[in-house]
């Protein structure tokens, strides 16, 4: 409470983190965005540079997209100029933290903490059963087992709404494009053509052990996946010929 919280990417995630810090906590927050939020401004957030999240803030949440442009965002050279003690939490794309300097920083006292729902590397690692393997990756590895590191396997998107939610979408998209040539304005706001989603188990040998069943034993999300169909009137510039079927699979290795 009371923290200055600085936010990089302000887009719908971002801003949502932003409101609950300074409504819920009342947090001091700037923030870093190319694409300013005017709602946020009005709330009372700055934006501000870089440099002045780096130099000024207790805490640094990062919302901001994979790109060639974010890649390492946070390296030596930034977490240089951070405050001793700093707290970094990255929920958005592994690469946008350099790792390497990341496990320096922790080593150094320089970082106090971290909160992770990515890692730079994780695709070889998450959503795979490593008990009784060793991690070949070592920072990972060291990560995982220091007491001021909290690191969870890129589930921050991995529930029952949000699924159904990213099937919608897709699926509205291409029905959207399908009878008026672009996709819903508001993704699946707004949209009058019903839809309709239904749970459907997937196979139990297929899932992870810990997935088996289509529960959540041992801890891991429950097993089913969101099948969408989307219901065209007779008539409709959609309903000739274009049938959309979509899964949102399972993430071990499954096509979409």
């Amino acid at each position: 409470i009371g923290k200055r919280v600085g936010i990089v990417g302000t887009q719908r995630r971002g801003s949502i983190a932003a409101r609950i810090l300074k409504c819920g906590f009342k947090c001091d927050i700037v923030a870093y965005d190319p694409k300013p939020d005017k709602a946020l401004e009005d709330m009372g957030v700055k934006y501000v540079p870089l440099e002045e999240i780096w130099k000024t803030c207790d805490i640094i949440s990062l919302h901001c997209r994979g790109h060639p442009s974010t890649k390492h965002l946070v390296d030596a050279a930034a977490i240089d100029q951070m405050k001793r003690g700093v707290m970094i939490i990255n929920t958005s794309r592994g690469d946008v933290i350099d790792s390497v300097a990341l496990f320096a920083g922790l080593k150094s006292k320089k970082i106090g903490s971290v909160g992770l729902d990515v890692y730079e590397f994780e695709k070889e690692y998450f959503f795979r059963n490593f008990s009784g393997q060793f991690l070949k990756d070592d920072i990972l590895a060291r990560l995982v087992r220091l007491h001021n590191v909290l690191i969870t396997p890129h589930q921050g998107w991995f529930t029952k709404e949000t699924l159904t939610e990213m099937a919608t979408t897709t699926v509205l998209n291409v029905v959207g494009i399908a009878q008026t040539g672009k996709p819903p304005p508001l993704g699946t706001q707004g949209v009058p053509t019903e839809v309709t989603a239904a749970m459907l188990v997937d196979d139990a040998e297929a899932a992870p052990p810990y997935q088996r069943g289509g529960g959540s034993a041992g801890g891991g999300p429950d097993a089913s996946s969101s099948a969408i169909s989307r219901k065209v009137e007779p008539g409709s510039p959609a309903s000739g010929g274009v049938k959309v079927a979509m899964f949102s699979s399972q993430p071990y290795d499954q096509e979409w």
